[in-house]
This record gives C-alpha cells, sequence and structure tokens, in this order.
C-alpha cells in the first residue's frame, strides 16, 4: 500500500495537529487535577462520599500504596500531555511521541488503578466510578490517535 500524496501546490491543513493538542492539553489538566485531588486524600484529607460528602477519613491497606503509585504515575503523565501540547502547537515532531506517551500512561494508570480500588474495598468504587474513569479516558485516548494520525506528520513536517 503506498502513501497518499497530496496533489502539487496543495497544504496540509493543521485541524488534527490543533485537535489533538487541545485534546491533549484539558486530558493533562484533568490526569493533574485528579492526582493532585487523590494526594491530598492520601495525605490525610477528607474523602467525599455519597453519604455525607467531605466527612469520610478512608482507612488505608496493602492495595492503597499501588493505588498511589498509579496517581504518581498520572501525575508523570499529565506533564506528558501538557508538555504534547505544547510541542503539537509549537510543531515539534517530538509533540506527537511525546503525547502518546502521556497517553499510554494515562491509559495504563487508570486501568491498573480501577482493578486496585475494586479490588481494595474503598468506598464509592461501585461501577459508576469506574464507568465515569472509562469516560474520562476518552479524552487522552483520542489525543494520542489524533497526534499519531498521518495527517498531522504532514502538517508538523511542512512547516
Amino acid at each position: 500500500m503506498t502513501e497518499h500524496t497530496p496533489a502539487p501546490g496543495a497544504t496540509p491543513t493543521q485541524g488534527t495537529t490543533i485537535a489533538a493538542a487541545i485534546l491533549a492539553l484539558i486530558a493533562g489538566l484533568n490526569a493533574g487535577s485528579q492526582a493532585l485531588t487523590w494526594i491530598y486524600i492520601f495525605n490525610g484529607g477528607p474523602m467525599p462520599t455519597a453519604a455525607a460528602p467531605g466527612t469520610e477519613t478512608v482507612e488505608r491497606g496493602p492495595a492503597w500504596t499501588l493505588i498511589a503509585a498509579g496517581f504518581a504515575v498520572e501525575a508523570v503523565s499529565a506533564l506528558l500531555l501538557i508538555l504534547g501540547a505544547i510541542l503539537l502547537f509549537a510543531r515539534r515532531t517530538a509533540g506527537r511521541y511525546v503525547t502518546l506517551a502521556g497517553m499510554l500512561l494515562v491509559v495504563g494508570a487508570a486501568v491498573a488503578r480501577m482493578f486496585m480500588m475494586a479490588m481494595s474495598g474503598m468506598p464509592g468504587t461501585g461501577s459508576g466510578l469506574i464507568a465515569f474513569d472509562f469516560v474520562g479516558l476518552g479524552l487522552p485516548i483520542a489525543a494520542g490517535v489524533l497526534a499519531m494520525l498521518p495527517s498531522t506528520g504532514r502538517w508538523i513536517a511542512a512547516k
């Protein structure tokens, strides 16, 4: 299969690159805010529950260490997604790969965290939380896919 070459004189458009950068920026801010919230909870802050929001402190068990590690990885992925967005806006090829790395870390950490939270018996870890986490993965996955599309690469290379 050969790659499609645009007609002579045609310039690549920036649509996928800008969309990837915006989604990566939003996903990075989302991942960062989640990581900061959970760091607060792990350091003794109250955990909101359905019964009494903001009043429950959660007992820490062995699974909490792994859950905390997942949020530390998510904090790193937040930085990668934000850096990837900046590099995409700056038309740097590295932005594609940094965004992809951030997306892979977010997805891996989220899947591992959902499993660990469900196994830990943590309050509020029912199917609603897991469904919410899956919905939240849409942004980084879309950013990673758009960043890796050939049209993104063509627009970056055409600078």
